[in-house]
């Protein structure tokens, strides 16, 4: 995953500074792009494994639909993103079946990181809730700095994944020419996405300040 995002970084890179326009620079792009399909095959059975996993007792229902919702619309946003590549395989030549199956592609990819936007703003309140309630019940200094460390390193991988969420959503609707974006803008959006999504593919350690309080 992390090449692919490597090669999405360079292939948006490309787009903001063709501007979109014929020539070298989108020709290129249009390269790296086809190129990246090998990077995602088997990426529709991963998707679809929030699908198939057991229900949480402690999440609301509504909650676990709306996983399982962005888990099948991005499932489909891959499914036929390898459509598309058949086309530029030539396995299938017909133009206007390779227009509808881009579109359905990219209208899953954003309400699928749509419902993650969703999902990830109503796990960062249950998280305060539930971290509240924690502190309230922590009984000396060092479980409530416990408590907050692994509250503050939750947080921050759901924040991350919501501002990843919102930055898919902005560049599928862009690239999809339902919103005034332009592909200078889309562009920008889709390097700072590849970017951040190289960011959190890297290894994280354990938080000092955990480290410490489980030492003493």
């Amino acid at each position: 995953d992390g090449k692919d995002k490597l090669c999405a970084t360079l292939q948006y890179a490309l787009m903001f500074a063709s501007a979109g326009q014929p020539g070298q620079l989108n020709s290129a792009r249009v390269s790296i792009a086809r190129a990246r399909k090998v990077f995602r095959v088997g990426k529709p059975l991963m998707s679809l494994m929030p699908v198939l996993a057991t229900w949480h007792p402690t999440d609301p229902a509504g909650l676990q639909l709306l996983a399982r919702l962005k888990a099948l619309l991005m499932a489909n946003y891959f499914l036929f993103d390898h459509l598309v590549w058949t086309h530029h395989a030539g396995l299938q030549t017909d133009a206007n079946a390779l227009k509808q199956t881009s579109k359905v592609s990219l209208y899953s990819w954003m309400f699928g990181s749509g419902c993650g936007m969703l999902l990830e703003a109503v796990q960062l309140v249950r998280l305060s809730k539930s971290t509240t309630k924690r502190l309230k019940e922590a009984k000396d200094a060092d479980s409530r700095q416990l408590v907050k460390v692994e509250a503050e390193a939750t947080a921050r991988k759901r924040l991350l994944t919501f501002v990843g969420c919102t930055l898919q959503t902005a560049l599928a609707s862009g690239l999809l020419q339902v919103s005034s974006l332009t592909p200078r803008t889309c562009g920008a959006i889709g390097v700072l996405n590849s970017l951040l999504g190289c960011y959190m593919q890297w290894p994280v350690a354990p938080p000092a300040a955990a480290k410490s309080i489980k030492a003493a």
